[in-house]
């Protein structure tokens, strides 16, 4: 009796490294107010607080500490956690609304104040998150996901990060 082979697979690289990543890390402390960064979403990994931390390949930069911000271009950043920005990444289940090759402008807005939940009365930084297009008027796609106005405006309001969480994140890293 002859016994079957199994037809051996083939497999090739998608290019899409989910591990490994290296990156560089610039604490939100650091940001001024009205510096952005314009980037590629290349995925994310979780600190040892076992919160977010955002990867970006750097494509253009701007703002008043552009100096800084120079050094940054062609490189992995990660962004650590903050209301807006993971808001922005990811819905209240933990479902990614960004997918990965994604163009983001990331920008700093200063601190602010929370108005209401568990962290009332604390700062935490404010951040603006905006879905870029080549000049060529092609965006990355994006997933279908549906959003409830009220569940964005409470994700807004507050992570559990004050302002010296997120920077003891960036310190420990």
């Amino acid at each position: 009796m002859a016994k079957d082979k199994k037809k051996k697979r083939v497999f090739k690289s998608t290019g899409k490294k989910l591990t490994g990543i290296r990156c560089v890390y610039r604490a939100w402390k650091e940001w001024e107010v009205g510096d952005y960064i314009i980037g590629t979403y290349v995925g994310s990994k979780t600190d040892q607080y076992e919160k977010p931390n955002w990867i970006f390949k750097v494509e253009e930069v701007g703002g008043p500490s552009i100096k800084a911000l120079k050094k940054l271009v062609d490189q992995n950043i990660g962004l650590n956690s903050a209301g807006n920005l993971n808001s922005a990444m990811v819905d209240k289940n933990g479902n990614e609304k960004v997918v990965i090759g994604t163009a983001l402008q990331i920008t700093y807005n200063g601190m602010e104040e929370m108005e209401g939940g568990k962290y009332k009365g604390k700062d935490k930084h404010n951040i603006d998150v905006e879905v870029m297009e080549d000049e060529d008027g092609s965006e990355a796609p994006e997933e279908d996901t549906e959003e409830d106005d009220d569940e964005q405006e409470d994700a807004d309001d507050d992570d559990g990060d004050t302002a010296e969480d997120e920077d003891e994140d960036n310190e420990d890293l």
